[in-house]
């Protein structure tokens, strides 16, 4: 398999996003952004917590930020991947930081006092190609299988698309250009156009308000723009930080810590490219399967002969829907 020739070191580590806004160092930044995001005007970064967690669930490269701030416990977490199942995720790790929090602070979660808890807010900052709206919230109740009118057991991820004036829901909704699968329906709306141009007026002030998530912005874009014209992801991944460090981006950050930031951004473009053969392949598997099926071949033969039992049960299960 070609893709097994990529060095891919799977230990677990900070993604870049952590590296900028994860470490006491930088609680500075991490105040200039939660301001920006909250429209609030805190001073004093020293009254900001860092209460992160170690064993993060189904992470392998750890992207979230999680903080305590005026009784607010606040949990960030950077996105390359449009993922709907963040409201699940969020739920899972807020059980782990109330968790935390009861232990830390000595709370008798059994007696018969309420404890109090600071108050949850969880952003997704997803900075992917895919086009998506420039604010959207997830909400958990969109995975129950029995759809639940109570409204009383929800969690909600709101997610906001950092790629700014490059966003396609914005140019279709302000400029009426050719719009994405999915969009015309929202679009056609007009409450909803005006409401997706605030929305990312709003993204782009976010940005204009947090100088190090802009520059951050700006390192993801070169480093792709570097990854489309070359092969070499060690090279693309160099390039885009010298180039950045030459123009005044995140350079003081970058040139102190460039091996590391290197070493992240190496693995973490690796990952993508390593998972996203593995898909591509998965998808050939998938329509020689499908192809062999229809010819006559049993599911229990195609196993034997090394195809993944996994694809052969969805294939299978896919020609038994489409002759029904």
């Amino acid at each position: 398999m070609e893709n097994a020739k990529l060095n891919i070191n799977f230990q677990y580590k900070d993604r870049l996003f952590r590296l900028l806004f994860g470490r006491e160092e930088n609680k500075a930044d991490v105040l200039e952004l939660y301001n920006a995001l909250n429209g609030s005007d805190y001073k004093d970064a020293s009254e900001l917590e860092l209460f992160t967690i170690e064993d993060v669930i189904y992470i392998k490269m750890k992207n979230y930020v999680a903080f305590i701030l005026d009784s607010y416990l606040s949990l960030w977490e950077q996105q390359s991947t449009d993922n709907p199942n963040m409201p699940v995720r969020g739920l899972m790790y807020f059980g782990k930081l109330y968790s935390k929090y009861i232990k830390s602070r000595k709370l008798n979660l059994y007696g018969i006092k309420q404890i109090m808890l600071p108050t949850p807010r969880y952003v997704v900052l997803y900075n992917g190609t895919k086009d998506a709206p420039p604010i959207k919230t997830l909400r958990l109740s969109g995975a129950f299988i029995n759809p639940d009118k109570s409204g009383d057991f929800e969690w909600t991820a709101t997610v906001y698309n950092l790629n700014e004036k490059n966003n396609a829901w914005y140019r279709a909704a302000s400029q009426g250009s050719q719009k994405p699968s999915g969009m015309q329906a929202v679009i056609d709306d007009s409450q909803n156009k005006g409401s997706l141009i605030r929305d990312e007026v709003k993204i782009i002030n976010l940005r204009s308000k947090c100088k190090v998530l802009d520059e951050y912005m700006t390192l993801v874009e070169r480093i792709r723009d570097s990854l489309s014209e070359a092969n070499d992801i060690a090279k693309a991944v160099d390039a885009a930080v010298i180039s950045c460090i030459k123009d005044g981006i995140l350079a003081e950050f970058l040139t102190k810590h460039r091996a590391e930031v290197l070493d992240v951004c190496i693995t973490e473009f690796d990952e993508k490219t390593f998972v996203d053969g593995i898909k591509t392949e998965a998808a050939d598997e998938m329509v020689t399967v499908s192809k062999r099926l229809k010819n006559g071949d049993t599911a229990k033969s195609l196993i034997s002969k090394g195809f993944d039992p996994d694809i052969v049960k969805k294939a299978e299960d896919l020609l038994v829907a489409l002759c029904q």
